[in-house]
């Protein structure tokens, strides 16, 4: 690591040798990257640990009253992660080895040139610091993604190529409604929820594409609960590796209540296409942007002598149906400032040729998130003849 402006890491420094402690300040703040503090003692080591943060500690092996190794051993007892390196002296392989086992990241032997030594020690000091980071970026990362699973609202279960769950988070557990959980010491297979049962094939098949091509895949299904309850799920698989073995990661959410209410809707929807179709008064949908027809009923058709197809997207002056009056431009004047007009007279043009006075009432609605106009048209000629013949005949 090159040198900064300043220093990077703090260090402690502990021995009981003034010369060391002096040398070694010397040598490793030379570099620029470290922060050294000395002490040449255990004890104070212990006291400034505890008031003050440190990136990596140096102890010599051998000192008076507490040696490098107890006090290493002392605070990973007291849970501290932090890099320990150990010095000592040449041929005490029983050291190395009770310090390697004590939790020290490494060893060095001192001698030689105190250059050489303390280069060779910067250089581990930077590593073992380096990789505690990186140990802890990941204890951290796997944290986050473990909250993340946990706290998930889709259910999350990891399987083998055959189906056997490896892991489940607390959502897929509510999901097949085990409680407390799944325990995945139980040989419990994904599959085995699918019903029917000739419907896991499709869920094999999937698996297999996912092992062989490393295809996601994306499924509905019912399944069985260990309650007895039946829901639909949606899945989505994807190879990822569990541990040293390849695996699939499924996201499972609860789609019942989404299926439910589509499915209501469409019976609403084919309840009111039949209504629309069958009602005795003539209906007309038209586009409220150009003005086109997008639907009319049976009635229409009996009443009018147009089918659908001869008038569906074509405007509504196209067919001839509106008869040129100063009524009409009364009647759209109406419907753009109120948005309804009630039971207006007007005359249409029916596909005989034939003229006829209809009461039309109209008001804006919405279908398909596209703004329409539905009127309801009664043909009402005979009754007003009947009523003009009546009139003529009073007078």
């Amino acid at each position: 690591m090159p040198p900064t402006g300043n220093p990077v890491f703090r260090l402690l420094l502990v021995d009981d040798e003034p010369t060391l402690l002096d040398v070694g300040k010397y040598f490793l703040e030379k570099s620029g990257v470290f922060s050294v503090t000395v002490v040449d003692n255990a004890e104070d080591a212990l006291f400034l640990l505890r008031e003050q943060h440190f990136d990596a500690i140096v102890s010599d092996y051998q000192m008076s009253r507490m040696d490098g190794i107890s006090l290493l051993q002392y605070l990973r007892e007291m849970d501290s992660q932090t890099p320990f390196i150990i010095l000592t002296g040449r041929g005490r392989e029983e050291v190395v080895i009770d310090a390697l086992n004590s939790g020290a990241d490494f060893y060095i032997q001192k001698g030689g040139s105190p250059a050489a030594l303390f280069a060779e020690l910067s250089r581990k000091i930077e590593y073992a610091i380096q990789r505690k980071q990186a140990e802890a970026a990941l204890w951290r990362s796997t944290e986050i993604f473990r909250t993340l699973v946990e706290q998930s609202y889709e259910g999350i279960i990891i399987v083998d190529y055959n189906g056997r769950i490896l892991f489940a988070n607390p959502r897929a557990s509510a999901i097949i409604e085990s409680d407390p959980g799944i325990d995945t010491n139980d040989n419990i297979n994904a599959l085995d929820f699918i019903i029917p049962p000739a419907e896991r094939e499709r869920a094999v098949s999937a698996l297999a594409g996912v092992r062989n091509e490393n295809e996601p895949y994306y499924l509905q299904y019912r399944i069985k609960t260990l309650r007895g309850n039946e829901l639909v799920v949606e899945c989505i698989g994807n190879e990822i590796e569990f541990g040293t073995r390849p695996a699939v990661l499924l996201s499972i959410r609860d789609i019942t209540g989404q299926i439910e209410a589509e499915t209501a809707i469409k019976e609403s929807e084919k309840r009111l296409r039949a209504i629309f179709k069958h009602t005795p008064v003539s209906l007309i949908l038209v586009s409220l942007e150009d003005g086109v027809f997008v639907d009319v009923n049976d009635m229409f058709e009996e009443s009018f002598g147009y089918s659908r197809d001869e008038v569906i997207g074509k405007t509504v002056e196209e067919p001839g149906l509106l008869v040129a009056d100063e009524k009409w431009d009364a009647f759209y004047s109406k419907l753009r400032e109120e948005r309804v007009v009630r039971g207006m007279e007007l005359r249409f043009r029916k596909k005989s040729g034939e003229i006829g006075i209809c009461r039309i009432s109209s008001n804006f609605i919405t279908i398909e998130n596209r703004p329409c106009i539905l009127s309801s048209v009664e043909d009402i000629t005979d009754i007003t003849d009947i009523t003009n013949t009546r009139a003529s005949d009073s007078g």
